[in-house]
């Protein structure tokens, strides 16, 4: 999917070390987004390209899937194991539980 964006910064804080940008992209809700100030060997581009909404722009026009109330399960996160992004993250259902992450 490609997503053109613009974006305006419309207010800096050099005392907090921030601005905030309104990102907009036609078809797209615009968002008001505070962001870091760029750090002297980084350009203004990549902090702006790094706060841009565009997961949240993709997963706008996503269908859902509705779980139902109730389901419970445990997660853990193995990344030194897994060969795959998939196998980073594995779910486990059970019954009686609070999910719980493991880091």
């Amino acid at each position: 999917m490609n997503i053109e964006f613009s974006y305006e910064i419309v207010r800096v804080d050099e005392k907090a070390k921030c601005m905030e940008i309104v990102y907009s992209a036609p078809g797209y809700e615009t968002f008001f987004i505070s962001a870091r100030l760029p750090f002297l060997d980084e350009t203004l581009e990549n902090v702006i390209r790094s706060f841009a909404p565009i997961q949240r722009w993709v997963e706008s026009s996503m269908e859902v899937t509705v779980p139902e109330i109730g389901i419970k399960g445990t997660l853990a996160v193995v990344e030194e194991q897994a060969e795959s992004e998939e196998e980073k993250y594995l779910f486990t259902p059970t019954s009686g539980e609070i999910p719980s992450v493991i880091f």
